[in-house]
């Protein structure tokens, strides 16, 4: 800084220190079921690490979808001095899927049976085994124990069932 003129000019000099509070970038998980584990979020940053988190379901630097639903707004913070910087994404937490069904109970020889009319838990998914053409089992030509499975939901929020069908030959 320079003030006045001539012999009565005055000059002073200072340093100033900028810093950076960093980058809070991180990478949202994507939709993770509510019966999940918990999360490390720290494992997630992308930026500078050493920052803090905030929202529901947040302990530390832990995510914790039990008990969550829809999309949780998650907050990253990094300060350093009076720069303070944060990143907030959506988390969607999605409910667990339901996989459960009941086997009827013995099946003749050449029955054809509607598998969705058995689903007591979370409808459609898709079914699978031997005599499974889509969402009906035909027994034609089939005797004993049948090992059908039901599927469920996406990702981590998918459920499973596999259960046996009796069917008795004629």
């Amino acid at each position: 800084y320079t003030v006045g003129s001539g012999s009565c000019q005055a000059t002073s000099t200072q340093a100033i220190n900028v810093t950076s509070a960093g980058s809070p970038a991180w990478t949202n998980p994507g939709t993770v079921c509510a019966s999940a584990s918990p999360i490390n979020l720290n494992s997630l940053v992308t930026g500078t690490q050493g920052g803090t988190w905030s929202g529901q379901g947040v302990s530390g630097n832990t995510f914790n979808p039990s008990g969550l639903s829809g999309n949780i707004q998650v907050t990253y913070t990094l300060s350093s001095g009076n720069c303070t910087v944060t990143s907030s994404q959506l988390i969607n937490v999605g409910s667990a899927a339901n996989a459960s069904w009941t086997p009827p109970s013995g099946v003749c020889s050449g029955d054809v049976i509607s598998l969705n009319s058995l689903i007591t838990g979370t409808t459609g998914g898709t079914w699978s085994g031997q005599g499974v053409t889509g969402t009906t089992f035909n027994s034609a030509g089939l005797s004993g124990n049948i090992s059908i499975t039901y599927t469920v939901g996406t990702g981590s929020c998918q459920g499973t069932s596999t259960q046996n069908i009796q069917v008795i030959a004629s």
